[in-house]
């Protein structure tokens, strides 16, 4: 059965706590506003830049006023940097698959930018786009701790060819509690999947839409 998510946000407030837990991306080298992050030279054998991920994990979505139920959903960072590449690059966000092991997969149902031709992102040369991805979870995870692992099987078309790659991600317990996370909702522009349903390979809990002047608040939760 098709469900639709409707989103006509007036605007976006993001607010983030700790988390008992860290998700690392395989390779991570560095850190940034508290989370592990890994940079992806492409394309792997001429690099002319680089893509980074970082996730937080759970996130939660909620409708300013309480209207409408909240919603939990994953939440990736991607970092695309064109260096040198004279021709631009492409980035198709309903091609940013999430795969948890067991579960199957799912594109994501929202998707934040600093660009308005979503679900296209177009990186032209010396440039950068940072796009935040938002999975729905199945219904067997409701919390971290029910979260061990999961995969982002992302692609960005370069000047010369498709780069198509699998970062993983796994969950480790912090030493110390973080004060803040990484900030979702980096860009102005938001956009939904319309034709978002259960075909994508998880089953979920009731959708919410979200209609103006209602905002959207993102929220990390534990």
């Amino acid at each position: 059965m098709s469900r639709h998510w409707l989103v006509s946000a007036a605007a976006v407030i993001v607010a983030s706590c700790g988390s008992n837990y860290v998700y690392v991306p395989e390779g991570a080298t560095s850190w940034s506003q508290g989370q592990p992050v890994t940079r992806i030279q492409i394309p792997p054998e001429e690099p002319k830049g680089e893509v980074r991920a970082a996730s937080v994990g759970l996130t939660r979505l909620q409708v300013a006023g309480g209207r409408q139920p909240d919603l939990d959903v994953i939440h990736i960072r991607l970092t695309i940097h064109n260096d040198s590449d004279r021709r631009p690059w492409v980035v198709d966000t309903r091609e940013q698959l999430l795969e948890i092991p067991g579960e199957g997969r799912s594109r994501p149902i929202f998707v934040n930018s600093d660009r308005d031709s979503m679900p296209t992102i177009s990186i032209g040369a010396r440039d950068k786009r940072v796009i935040d991805l938002y999975y729905p979870l199945p219904s067997t995870v409701t919390r971290e701790s029910e979260l061990t692992r999961f995969e982002l099987l992302w692609q960005v078309q370069t000047g010369d060819r498709m780069i198509a790659q699998r970062t993983a991600f796994d969950r480790a317990t912090l030493e110390a509690e973080p004060s803040y996370g990484l900030y979702a909702g980096w860009g102005p522009y938001w956009w939904h999947d319309p034709f978002y349903s259960s075909q994508f390979g998880f089953v979920h809990h009731r959708p919410i839409s979200i209609h103006s002047p209602s905002r959207v608040i993102v929220g990390h939760r534990r």
